[in-house]
Formats: structure tokens, C-alpha cells, sequence
């Protein structure tokens, strides 16, 4: 059953953390797509529209577009999320070039907040733990109560043969 516990919640964080990763690149290429007509027309408008549409993601806490290696949309305060150049723990950082022809037009950064998914990781894991424990719990008490049984029958199984013993054949047992 423990052996269970751990790969069950093995199982959840490896999958949660694919799931969020698979986010992580969907959203950049819905970006890149999305923003690649605003990135050629330099239109900063636009690009802080969509910016400040994708910011409401709870998952996003900063993005950063720049046309030719200038920064000209910056969302949310990515600076909040360093320290001495360091994400801090549970913060991604992923960027993504956007290409025409071969050609860098822009990129897009953006830092994501996996704290959210790493606490359903853990509070998934306690609540596996937990259901495994009132199993163990269970499974011994059950196990208990089967012996208790099985040796009050076993004892008097015992006690006819021993009665069989002292008394010889034709005993009638009850």
C-alpha cells in the first residue's frame, strides 16, 4: 500500500507538472501567433492590449514583449520575482523568439507562478496519505477480527479432536 501511496503520488505531480508545462508553451505560441501582425506594424498598442489580456491568467505573473531587441510592453512586475537575478522558488521563467522568414522580429518572456499547482501536488499527496492510513487502519482491524474468528474456530476444531482422543470413535460433536 505505501508502495502505492508513492507512485500514485508520483503519478500526480508528474502529470500536473506536464500539464502545466504544456501550458506554458501553448500560451507562448497563442502569444506569438496572436501578437506576430502588431510585432511587424510595431503597433504597441495592440501588443499591450493582448498583454493585458493574457496577465489575467493567475498562472502568469509578468510578460514582456520587445520588437528587435527593444522592450516595448512589460505586464505585471517581473522584477517582484528575483532576487540577485534568481527567480524565486515556484517561478518559471520562458521565453520564446517569434520568426518571419527566418528573421527575429521580436520575443516574448514571461515569468509563470507554478505555486498554485505545486500546492495541489502536495495537498494531494496528504490527502492520498491520509486515505491510505484509514486503509492500514482498516485492513488491520478486519485482519483482526478474520484471526479472531478463524482461531475460536481453529480452537474448536482443536477440542473435538482432543475430545476424540480421550473419548474414542463414536463421539457425537456438537
Amino acid at each position: 500500500l505505501a508502495l502505492l501511496v508513492v507512485f500514485a503520488t508520483n503519478f500526480i505531480a508528474d502529470s500536473n507538472r506536464a500539464l502545466f508545462e504544456s501550458k506554458i508553451e501553448t500560451t507562448l505560441n497563442l502569444l506569438k501567433l496572436s501578437s506576430l501582425d502588431a510585432l511587424l506594424t510595431y503597433d504597441i498598442a495592440r501588443l499591450e492590449s493582448i498583454a493585458q489580456n493574457v496577465i489575467k491568467d493567475p498562472d502568469i505573473v509578468s510578460l514582456t514583449m520587445s520588437i528587435s531587441g527593444s522592450e516595448v510592453v512589460i505586464v505585471g512586475n517581473r522584477d517582484a520575482y528575483h532576487t540577485d537575478s534568481i527567480l524565486i522558488e515556484g517561478m518559471i521563467f520562458k521565453g520564446m523568439d517569434v520568426h518571419i522568414d527566418g528573421m527575429v522580429i521580436g520575443r516574448i518572456d514571461a515569468i509563470f507562478d507554478e505555486r498554485a499547482i505545486l500546492s495541489h501536488i502536495e495537498s494531494s499527496s496528504q490527502y492520498l496519505i491520509m486515505i491510505a492510513s484509514i486503509e492500514v487502519v482498516f485492513v488491520a482491524i478486519a485482519s483482526l477480527l478474520f484471526s479472531r474468528l478463524l482461531v475460536k474456530e481453529l480452537r474448536k476444531v482443536t477440542k473435538a479432536i482432543e475430545d476424540i482422543e480421550v473419548s474414542g470413535p463414536g463421539l457425537t460433536l456438537s
